[in-house]
């Protein structure tokens, strides 16, 4: 063996251009495999962080016959749960919020997101504290004792990993809350990295079951229990629940999901899809490094002879040349993990905040023990793939015909062998670039829709204000009314409105109307729309277009006749083909009647491929709450007036804090909908175009040595009287066969293979023939140049010169 290893070192030493070209080729393919496995790993293989992750479940409210077919919890949904179920061992709730921490008099207030969660939920995912301890159900009551345990990299990177951190009072939203722990390191509350953990206590308002779906549960499965068992007790239990609560709530029944599916949903599509890609172009890597060694065997073929007539034993040769593909694929694999730290830290950095903060683990991704036991594994697979061609070629020497001095009878097979390697590569090419074409396609006609409003020019912002100081509802109120002013006074302010949810920031809460005119017999008849709250001028300010009626204004406050603007949508279920303006809708809730005084445009809630829902707009002076939102329309550049804006607000009052804070156009590029369709597009383009390359390279290199193998025969043909013409026919229909075949096989895998991007696909069938007519004509322009350069130089062959030939 180490004879074949110096061997096998001298070989490659001996060709250098032809070592680099082939160890650059399996760098990229496996440093591509190892970046995306890093983040596979993480996201989808890696197991959570918890006791028996894999009995763990979230469950959600549920109703057959509506569009919302999921809810949360409402707080006795939840008892109810917890108190009378059969299958699992406790139930956790849980709701995101977040604080504004105040520091020291030298530092500015900060937003931090934090969870309020039941006392339940450590012991249910088997956590203990690194510090201190965690709180007891006494610390739930209304108004708890203000007690906060916080997350170990908040702990470390906050407060400097303080060992005297326990007892500490920290000022949250202007109000004192006790350091009494620290989690663990490593632990991840639902893969999204809060900072800080609170109490969940209920207020009086909450704990109804009438329309209030805000609590987020998590489950353990009694050990022998199945999801489906789960299921089946759990839609029975709802069921029983609906019926003794009759007209109270429309949901009868329940989901059970597995947590680490909750968690992942969203982005396991695509991440299987790019894993798949780069497994594609791992392959062109191994099938265009096969042809290289297989045409460089073609000139040892003699070699080989010479060392059979020796005595050398077939399957000693076989072992050589498997051992030169293994140290081929062993320098590659070391490229390789130098490509794969490049792209995993270029993966990072590509992910934007809202999914950096789903995935806190992407960030500290490092060169791990199993990320080089993948690049390893894949290494020795290419090495094994690639190397047993020349193996198995060289197996099949014929003694004789190689010490003849011509060797060209003995190399057709060898042809066709690189032929169908290159016919491989083609056929593999078409489909990653299919992929990326209808994956692109997709995202031009997403970035098409209307979201509803105009994003030029637009700023949308949260700011959040100590409670301790404006409790009282007045008091908010004017602190709002004094922010608005100042911020259209500002220079390059065109207007400034509130809302407390802008567009493309989520669907938000949800409320059961029904038209005065018509009330329904049961619940399931109510009318279920998204609820809004906005300010006087809101819809000129966020660019959405007014139907009929009116906008709110100033008048519409406190005292007034409480009114409502719908959407398009809504008002075309709640009263069809009637004019709305004038008329009365009733909330299910306390039974409040609301003139409807406008109809607005459909606007695009959480994401652009999302499908349109019905919402109703209140008057934020009517609403009983304040919003914290505001949308600001600029004269240019929104995003140039966001410093001034935080001036003003610091000038109001130095503990008010602006935060996520976004243009019109981020929180389109920002949404779950454009964002995983333009990571694929560009990813699968990136890919698709290192497979074309690989193709084109392994195209030119088949047909360039053929010619190289042909020189006698074109010089020949060229002495009798062939022309150019018939020289480029000749070449050129051997290369456009290659090209034809392997279009012919890339068109069926790619109708088979692309269903799988269904998730991805935004009005665009997977065999869009646009699509795939667009492609193969790219494919074979390029693949068609690259047989024009060995063609033309076949053209340019001496016939004295090619008759000397060998």
């Amino acid at each position: 063996m180490l004879q074949d290893l110096r061997f096998s070192w001298r070989m490659l030493i001996k060709k250098p251009g032809f070592t680099v070209v082939a160890i650059l080729t399996i760098a990229l393919g496996i440093g591509a495999n190892s970046a995306i496995f890093s983040v596979v790993d993480v996201v989808l293989l890696r197991p959570l962080p918890y006791q028996d992750p894999n009995q763990l479940v979230h469950l959600w409210q549920t109703r057959s016959n509506r569009d919302f077919d999921r809810a949360e919890a409402s707080y006795p949904a939840y008892l109810d749960w917890q108190q009378r179920n059969r299958v699992f061992t406790g139930l956790a709730g849980y709701n995101g919020t977040s604080f504004t921490l105040s520091g020291s008099d030298e530092e500015l207030p900060e937003r931090v997101r934090a969870t309020r969660v039941t006392a339940s939920m450590f012991p249910l995912l088997g956590v203990r504290p690194h510090l201190g301890r965690f709180w007891t159900t006494e610390d739930e009551r209304v108004e708890g004792s203000g007690v906060v345990v916080l997350s170990y990299a908040s702990w470390q990177n906050r407060f400097g990993g303080d060992a005297n951190i326990i007892g500490r009072t920290l000022t949250l939203t202007s109000r004192p809350y006790v350091v009494i722990g620290v989690l663990p390191p490593g632990f991840e509350f639902s893969l999204r990295n809060f900072e800080l953990f609170v109490p969940l206590y209920m207020w009086e308002g909450q704990v109804t079951r009438r329309n209030l779906y805000w609590l987020n549960t998590i489950a353990r499965l009694r050990d022998g229990v199945t999801l489906e068992q789960a299921q089946t007790e759990m839609n029975a239990l709802a069921a029983q629940i609906a019926e003794e609560h009759r007209g109270v709530s429309a949901y009868t029944s329940a989901q059970v999901v597995p947590l680490r599916e909750e968690i992942t949903g969203n982005v396991r599509p695509i991440l299987l899809v790019l894993l798949g890609a780069v497994v594609f172009v791992l392959m062109i890597a191994c099938v265009n490094v096969a042809n290289l060694l297989l045409a460089r065997a073609a000139t040892r073929d003699r070699e080989i002879a010479v060392r059979l007539a020796l005595g050398a034993s077939r399957a000693r040769l076989i072992r050589q040349m498997l051992v030169e593909g293994m140290m081929l694929a062993a320098l590659g694999g070391i490229a390789g993990m130098l490509v794969a730290v490049w792209g995993t830290d270029l993966l990072v950095r590509a992910v934007p905040g809202n999914y950096a903060t789903q995935f806190p683990a992407l960030m500290d991704l490092t060169l791990d023990t199993r990320l080089v036991g993948f690049t390893a594994l894949v290494s020795l697979i290419t090495g094994m793939v690639f190397g047993i061609v020349p193996a198995w070629r060289a197996r099949e020497v014929n003694l004789q015909e190689s010490l003849k001095e011509s060797s060209r009878t003995s190399s057709s097979a060898r042809s066709r062998l690189r032929g169908a390697l290159v016919v491989t590569q083609v056929a593999l090419a078409l489909v990653l670039l299919v992929g990326t074409g209808l994956v692109l396609q997709s995202l031009t006609r997403l970035l098409d829709v209307d979201p509803g409003f105009r994003t030029e020019n637009l700023l949308t912002m949260r700011v959040s204000i100590p409670s301790v100081k404006y409790g009282e509802s007045a008091l908010a109120v004017q602190f709002y009314d004094r922010a608005l002013e100042r911020i259209a006074a500002l220079p390059g302010v065109r207007a400034v409105a509130l809302v407390n949810h802008a567009p493309m920031t989520g669907d938000g809460g949800t409320l059961y109307v029904f038209a005065e005119s018509r009330p329904p017999t049961s619940p399931d008849e109510s009318y279920e729309s998204v609820y809004r709250e906005a300010g006087a001028g809101y819809f000129a300010a966020a660019g959405i277009p007014l139907r009929g009626g009116r906008e709110f204004t100033d008048r519409d406050a406190a005292g007034a006749p409480i009114v409502v603007i719908l959407s398009e949508t809504m008002a075309r279920g709640l009263f069809p083909n009637e004019d709305p303006v004038g008329k009365n809708i009733v909330v299910q809730l306390n039974q409040a009647k609301l003139q409807v005084v406008g109809v607005v445009a459909d606007v695009k809630l959480a994401g652009l491929d999302g499908r349109v829902r019905p919402v109703m707009y209140v008057s934020t002076r009517q609403s009983g709450s304040w919003a914290s939102g505001f949308v600001v329309r600029a004269e240019g550049d929104a995003a140039a007036t966001l410093a001034s804006i935080r001036r003003g607000m610091a000038a109001l009052d130095p503990e008010a804090v602006i935060y996520e804070a976004a243009t019109g156009e981020q929180l389109i590029t920002g949404s779950r909908s454009v964002f995983l369709r333009r990571s694929a597009t560009f990813l699968l383009g990136a890919f698709a175009v290192v497979a074309l390359a690989l193709a084109s390279v392994g195209l030119y290199g088949v047909i360039a040595f053929s010619v190289a193998q042909r020189t006698q025969e074109i010089g020949v043909r060229m002495a009798l009287g062939a022309q150019t013409g018939d020289v480029l026919r000749l070449v050129l229909g051997q290369g456009m066969r290659l090209i034809l075949f392997g279009l012919g096989i890339g068109v069926v895998a790619a109708l088979g293979l692309t269903r799988f991007l269904g998730g991805l696909l935004y009005d665009v069938r997977p065999s869009d023939p646009l699509t795939y007519a667009a492609v193969a004509v790219l494919l074979a322009a390029v693949a068609l140049a690259a047989c024009w350069i060995p063609a033309r130089r076949a053209t340019r062959v001496d016939p004295m010169v090619a008759l000397r030939y060998e």
